[in-house]
């Protein structure tokens, strides 16, 4: 899947019985993006920013915090990878 292709998914999770059923699949699906060939900066920031973002933003927003993949700051960026690629 390309990053664009993994955003949109995301995006279109509308419940969070949808998310809980599908977030293993994103998990894996960006630890494939992540991991496909040598991780270049364009690729992490657009983890960073678009990916990692909007599935942080859809886990708070359906109150399923405590499955954060990775810690972020403020503004739900993500600040690390290591449980999504771990």
């Amino acid at each position: 899947m390309t990053g664009q292709e993994i955003l949109n998914a995301i995006h279109a999770v509308r419940d969070p019985a949808e998310m809980a059923s599908k977030l293993a699949t994103f998990k894996d699906d960006i630890k494939t993006y992540l991991n496909a060939g040598t991780l270049t900066s364009a690729r992490l920031s657009y983890y960073n920013n678009h990916i990692g973002r909007e599935l942080f933003r859809k886990l708070h927003l359906f109150e399923m915090d405590s499955d954060i993949p990775d810690t972020f700051s403020e503004g739900f960026r993500p600040t690390a990878i290591t449980n999504i690629t771990s």
